[in-house]
């Protein structure tokens, strides 16, 4: 069944149409709820000492597959999916530490002093290890972004070509 896109070009009715006209692509629809629960988990990691982190599971998931879903391609989907990662995975300990380091403490003395210093090496250590994992995971997302860009450049360099009035 043939159809007019908006552009005015008839194109192909896909077999997968939904009765909305709207498709479903998998292929953007898994890695966008995985790298979703992915930042929700990180979301409720951090937000664990805070307080909310199954509401900041909840929501941070939601959110995040629905932007990334948006995105035009799966490589795209991947990509931003990392970068938001990476910047969770630079936050995490952060958002975990703080609030032990600041908060005050019923107990006196030594257990203070001990949960101090305690919160304050876990910030430095778990901080490190977070960073260096942060970096990989940016990189790759780098190269994915990259990837899809290219094939996006290519697409619209082939309709430019296709279309000759």
């Amino acid at each position: 069944m043939a159809r007019k896109t908006a552009s005015g070009e008839i194109g192909e009715e896909s077999f997968d149409t939904v009765p909305t006209g709207r498709r479903i692509a998998v292929m953007k629809l898994v890695p966008a709820v995985v790298l979703g629960v992915l930042i929700g988990g990180l979301v409720a990691l951090s937000l664990s000492n805070i307080g909310g982190a199954a509401a900041g599971f909840v929501v941070a998931t939601l959110l995040s597959a629905y932007y990334l879903y948006r995105k035009p391609l799966p490589s795209a989907v991947f990509g931003t999916g990392l970068y938001l990662t990476a910047g969770l995975l630079v936050l995490a300990p952060i958002l975990f530490y703080v609030p032990t380091i600041l908060a005050p403490d019923s107990s006196s003395g030594a257990e203070e002093a001990g949960a101090f210093v305690g919160s304050i090496l876990g910030l430095f250590l778990w901080g490190f290890v977070f960073f260096l994992i942060a970096l990989v995971v940016f990189t790759l997302g780098y190269f994915s972004n990259r990837r899809a860009k290219k094939k996006l450049s290519a697409r619209a360099s082939a309709s430019q070509e296709s279309y000759d009035p």
